[in-house]
């Protein structure tokens, strides 16, 4: 847990109220963390998820175009990437085909359509 986490767990005890038999009951007023306070819990994982999901495109994007991309499932590759970045694993061969792929076809689809349609207008 960081220290960040411990002193929002910290200050959420502290503000718990004495209740009936002596027994500590929350404080419904200071039970719930402010909408700052649970935003700084999510932030460090939205900017780690937008991390992954680059990571997984430009992942895609290589493997595609070196027409490879069954190789994600190839165990020394794996451990490569494991070794440049512990935090960060490939994605399955099965998001790769349902989602990651067609996703950077829609994108190259898109590029294309754009190029065209710059080309018509000169």
């Amino acid at each position: 847990m960081s220290n960040k986490h411990m002193q929002l767990l910290q200050q959420r005890q502290e503000k718990r109220s004495e209740g009936a038999g002596g027994m500590k009951q929350p404080d419904m007023r200071t039970f719930f963390p402010t909408k700052d306070e649970a935003e700084a819990v999510v932030a460090p994982y939205a900017e780690t998820h937008e991390k992954r999901i680059k990571c997984d495109m430009l992942t895609t994007d290589f493997l595609a175009s070196a027409g490879w991309p069954h190789l994600i499932e190839n165990e020394a590759l794996r451990k490569l990437v494991k070794a440049l970045n512990p935090r960060y694993d490939l994605p399955s061969i099965g998001k790769m085909q349902r989602l990651l792929l067609p996703t950077l076809k829609n994108e190259i689809i898109l590029l294309i359509k754009d190029r065209l349609r710059k080309a018509a207008t000169r």
